[in-house]
């Protein structure tokens, strides 16, 4: 190695290092920002790691709009606007970072809609140029048209008329390797030129319509004065990365500016892998006649037969791979190649993976994966500050498109934000935003946008969803309400058919027609006697002493009552009977006797019945007059045989307890 001019020389390839502390891909450096650009375009295309980093650098830190307005309809408006099918803002900052990121800068600028109208010089008619009948040529930058109207043949003026239609409004970015900066260095101000690319140029000299109807008349003013185009200031937004403080500050430094060296010695080490594998990685195989001490087989074998008769039994082989060759030579087995696995430059193209990435700001689980990018934020924070000052510059450009759009077409002004950028995977900041809603410290409209959502919109889905679950409850409510009314109307039809059936079953009972008689009877008698039957219920009597109301027989008149086939006692029924055989009075009303004179009488006919016949009667008094049948058992046990009720007893004796006989025997 020696030097010559004062660097370094390479003696077997004759290359001249500037410094020591220099490399070869130091030599291939870009000399120019323009030249830049070139490389930085080929190596996103290229190369899949830098298009992965890049590419999720611009879209990771891209999240949803918030919209602050008094009105809601305001809001809704704007988000049409910006995140509508023609302007799709959202999907536009990722290509601006796609720029961004891979040149170090941004054009954007806004077009606004326009129609182009040709007049005529003469007779000053107007004619849209977009309409598919109007002919025309573009001859020597200028519209040769026919008049209709006076029948002229000449140019056109060009006439633009602005539209205040937000379809209509795009957005245009520019391609850097078509703008020059002229920075002064003194002030900081830029000024920036846009020069017209060839295909433009021939697309307008030729006079395509589609180019003559849309174009700006400033891109034709300029391809006739052979000029380029001064970008306003107002309409034209500069992404640029920050940069030293050198001559070309004007422009910002692409992120893969500190890994190029790194790339070029990647794509070094993956030619020398790409060499290894077509020559290594398949082995070329020899089979040879092995020689011995007690013969030379290339003395005394004919090898062209030998190798013949070789190439005979690897064919057989190979048809059969069960088959077994007898060769009476032994082979020899010799292996050329076949070694590229132990050397591939794996590791080595790892480690350069890691640097590249590095250099470009990202830790590598960004691009790859792993357990820090799946199950953790720990690589992902390291990008955090980076993104946040990306928003930041995102949100000014997105603030600077709605004033010019609120100014454009005189809007009302709304509050435009992102979302909080967050890790996907933060799930305690989630659990403590919903916390604090449960405990009322943040709003619903806070704690849905922190996790994503969109307020207005969950808000009409809630409302919607209520509507109809409101609908639902009316309509299972009322189905409910039918189904109570039908079930009571069949109730009631079957009350009145148990209650027919149980008035004819008291008709056919022997027994209970029987007691009726009696109760008339009864009744009968103490109208002739002049009782008043007020006194038989213990009421007072006409000496204005009041009787006394016993309990027992207010409970059997109130049971005689209810059986009666009246139904209510004092209803007017005439010719009605009641259960004791008590007719109605003149009036309709039934009358009420002494039940203890009543259970006498059922008393001494009993004791007129045979054994048998008691406790039938006993049996159907118990069933139909409960009251009346325990009055019945208490006479009948203190009556001595051979007397009959009322004999030597008091008429008001308190009666005792007793039991009611079971089923089968008589208490007589």
């Amino acid at each position: 190695m020696s030097t010559s001019s004062g660097g370094n020389r390479d003696q077997r390839r004759g290359r001249v290092y500037p410094s020591p502390f220099f490399d070869v891909a130091q030599t291939y450096m870009p000399p120019t920002v323009k030249e830049l650009f070139r490389w930085c375009k080929y190596f996103f295309y290229k190369d899949p790691m830098i298009g992965a980093v890049v590419t999720k650098i611009a879209e990771y830190p891209i999240t949803n709009f918030i919209y602050n307005a008094d009105a809601a309809h305001i809001r809704d408006g704007w988000r049409d606007i910006l995140e509508g099918e023609k302007l799709n803002l959202k999907s536009f900052l990722i290509e601006i970072g796609l720029d961004y990121f891979t040149y170090g800068n941004a054009f954007v600028s806004m077009n606004w809609p326009f129609t182009r109208w040709i007049q005529c010089p003469h007779c000053k008619e107007k004619y849209k140029l977009a309409d598919a009948g109007f002919k025309f040529k573009f001859q020597s930058y200028k519209i040769m048209f026919d008049c209709a109207n006076c029948g002229s043949h000449s140019a056109g003026d060009i006439i633009d008329v602005p539209l205040k239609d937000k379809d209509g409004i795009n957005f245009v970015r520019w391609d850097p390797n078509n703008i020059d900066i002229q920075y002064n260095p003194i002030t900081g101000k830029s000024k920036y030129r846009y020069k017209i690319p060839n295909k433009v140029r021939r697309a307008i000299v030729e006079g395509q319509r589609d180019f003559l109807v849309d174009v700006p008349q400033i891109f034709i003013e300029a391809l006739k004065q052979r000029r380029d185009i001064m970008l306003s200031e107002q309409n034209l937004f500069h992404f640029k990365r920050p940069t030293l403080a050198e001559m070309d500050m004007g422009w910002g430094k692409p992120l893969i500016i500190h890994s190029m060296g790194r790339m070029f010695y990647l794509y070094v080490l993956r030619r020398a892998q790409e060499a290894i594998a077509l020559q290594r990685i398949l082995p070329l195989e020899f089979i040879f006649p092995q020689g011995n001490q007690s013969q030379d087989p290339y003395q005394h074998v004919n090898l062209r037969s030998w190798a013949g008769s070789v190439q005979t039994e690897l064919d057989k082989w190979r048809k059969d791979p069960n088959y077994i060759s007898v060769v009476p030579v032994p082979l020899g087995f010799e292996r050329l190649g076949g070694d590229g696995r132990a050397l591939l430059l794996g590791p080595e193209i790892e480690v350069t993976n890691k640097e590249i990435t590095g250099g470009m700001g990202v830790p590598v689980e960004f691009v790859f994966g792993g357990l820090s990018w799946s199950g953790s934020s720990v690589s992902l924070r390291t990008l955090e500050n980076h993104f946040l000052m990306y928003r930041n510059l995102l949100l000014r450009f997105v603030n600077w498109v709605k004033n010019r759009i609120r100014i454009y077409l005189s809007l009302p002004d709304c509050e435009i934000g992102f979302t909080e950028f967050k890790m996907a995977d933060d799930i305690q900041r989630k659990q403590l935003v919903i916390q604090l809603n449960a405990a009322n410290k943040i709003s619903d409209h806070t704690m849905l946008t922190e996790l994503g959502f969109d307020y207005d919109e969950e808000f009409k889905a809630i409302k919607q969803e209520t509507e109809a679950r409101n609908q639902i409850s009316a309509m299972m409510m009322k189905a409910q309400t039918e189904a109570q009314g039908e079930a009571q109307v069949i109730q009631a039809k079957y009350a009145a058919r148990a209650e027919e059936a149980s008035l004819k079953a008291r008709q056919a009972s022997p027994v209970i027609q029987e007691n009726d008689q009696q109760q008339m009877d009864m009744q009968a008698q103490a109208q002739g006697q002049g009782q008043d039957p007020q006194l038989a219920a213990g009421q007072p009597g006409p000496g204005g002493a009041p009787g006394q109301a016993n309990p027992e027989n207010m409970a059997v008149d109130q049971e005689l009552a209810g059986s009666s086939p009246a139904g209510t006692m004092g209803q007017e029924t005439p010719g009605a009977e009641g259960p004791e055989g008590m007719p109605s009075s003149g009036k309709g009303k039934v009358l009420s006797l002494n039940a203890r004179d009543i259970a006498m009488k059922w008393v001494n006919r009993i004791l007129k019945l045979e054994e048998s016949q008691k406790q039938q009667v006993l049996q159907d008094l118990q069933n139909e007059l409960p009251h009346m049948y325990r009055l019945v058992v208490q006479i009948l046990s203190q009556t001595p045989p051979g007397q009959t009720a009322g004999q030597g007893q008091a008429q008001n004796k308190p009666l005792p307890e007793h039991r009611a006989p079971t089923r089968g025997t008589s208490p007589v």
